[in-house]
């Protein structure tokens, strides 16, 4: 059933509407002004907006392009009068769908608004499908290591049992997550998380619930639970997890009502998750329960090649995200990315992907990229101090878009997506030079 505004004055419309309305079981509401209109749009999505362009004072066209442009999905059918064929043209070009001359023959009307409704429709499934695609996980790379591990996640995918994903921090564990879940026959199922280095002390309760609240093992039914961190579960929840597992089922605490799973266990880790079940730190017995043959993601500095393709994809999607042009990477800026060891992993390469887009530059060289990403590679005798080399890093990044923007403190915190002040505060913390600051403390010295 599609819903449908008419936008006029006099209401001379309306009755005809309704009439079709009742045939074509449309959803029909009328507004009488501009202010009236806005205020339906917001409320509800209408997919057709019928607009009488003859509105008071000439308000017909710069309403059409505001609601246009603030109501995109909405296709419009404008009404315009038959002596003034420019205005519905100019209606047209503002991004109207048709235009209907006055005084109107309701077929034709009919027909226009029977059309948009189904521009509407189609142009709701593109976009679906559209949402479909990009959240769909997709693994990138051509290396040999890459390769393989799409071919694992695809068998893992077809099977039932639970996986254990191990791998170094950003190495893409749980992008491999959903890559299984995605493929696997419990897609329309939910994929719900845990984060067990967060719920230490209610782990009971996070993932058994209780008597009045369900967790996280009932939530997930139909689909997968997956347990990031795992090796961070207290070992009185690792011992109930894993009766839970073997008996496929729970007693929420303080309840007596057996709860089975339904659902599949993933979970993802360190690499060093079996040294820790050997010590004792992590149930042996658990370790083999999640994945009877853990699968072990491998390193970026693993999977040579990989990483020019997955930094222009990520610097495109960034670039995508700021409505920004893709600028042009010069070869010695992709050779020291191709060099660099990443050992911050996938993760490190996609924030250096979105410094890049934020700092909206038409060419890359070697002089655009933040030192502080590439300290170190000269020599493993360097010894650089975290702390330090996140301030190196944040430092050049702001300077970088400072200049970028000509100093306009406004523009670059609205680039790096922080709020103004904080962005002064942050510079007052990293010593660089406000020049609005000094230039207002020389005027009043003068």
């Amino acid at each position: 059933m599609e819903d449908v505004l008419l936008i006029e004055e006099q209401a001379t419309v309306l009755p005809l509407i309704l009439g079709m309305a009742e045939e074509e079981a449309w959803r029909v509401e009328s507004a009488r002004d501009p202010d009236q209109a806005e205020q339906w749009m917001r409320r509800r999505v209408f997919q057709v907006a019928i607009l009488d362009l003859r509105l008071a004072e000439g308000r017909g066209e710069s309403l059409l392009s505001r609601l246009k442009q603030s109501f995109p999905l909405t296709q419009f059918v404008v009404l315009a009068p038959e002596g003034d064929a420019q205005r519905g043209l100019r209606a047209l070009k503002i991004g109207a769908y048709d235009s209907v001359p006055l005084p109107m023959d309701r077929s034709a009307l009919e027909a226009s608004v029977k059309r948009a409704c189904e521009r509407a429709r189609l142009g709701g499934e593109l976009r679906a499908a559209r949402l479909r695609d990009e959240h769909q996980p997709v693994l990138l790379g051509s290396s040999e290591a890459a390769l393989r591990l799409r071919e694992t996640l695809i068998k893992a995918a077809g099977h039932e049992a639970n996986v254990l994903l191990l791998g170094e921090p950003g190495s893409g564990k749980n992008l491999a997550a959903r890559f299984i879940h995605f493929h696997s026959s419990r897609r329309k199922g939910p994929l719900l998380t845990l984060d067990c280095a967060g719920i230490s002390t209610e782990a009971d309760r996070a993932l058994f619930g209780t008597s009045a609240e369900s967790g996280s093992l009932e939530l997930a039914a139909g689909g997968m639970l997956l347990l990031q961190h795992v090796e961070f579960l207290p070992m009185a929840a690792q011992a109930k997890l894993l009766r839970a597992l073997q008996d496929r089922g729970f007693a929420p605490e303080g309840g007596t009502r057996f709860v089975p799973l339904e659902l599949r266990v993933l979970a993802t880790s360190i690499p060093s998750l079996r040294a820790h079940a050997k010590e004792g730190s992590f149930r042996e017995d658990l370790y083999w329960s999640l994945g009877a043959t853990p699968l072990e993601l491998p390193p970026l500095r693993e999977r040579p090649g990989d990483s020019e393709e997955l930094f222009r994809n990520f610097l495109k999607r960034h670039c995508v995200r700021f409505n920004r042009a893709v600028p042009v990477l010069r070869p010695e800026a992709m050779e020291a990315v191709k060099a660099h060891s990443f050992p911050g992993n996938v993760g490190e390469l996609e924030a250096l992907a979105h410094l890049i887009a934020a700092l909206a530059q038409e060419d890359v060289g070697l002089a655009d990229l933040p030192n502080p990403l590439f300290v170190g590679e000269r020599g493993a005798k360097d010894v650089h101090p975290l702390k330090g080399l996140v301030h190196a890093f944040e430092r050049h990044v702001i300077l970088r878009t400072l200049k970028a923007v000509r100093g306009n403190q406004s523009r670059a915190a609205e680039r790096l997506q922080v709020h103004r002040n904080t962005l002064i505060l942050k510079m007052q913390e990293l010593d660089i030079p406000n020049k609005r600051t000094q230039k207002h403390s020389r005027a009043k010295k003068t």
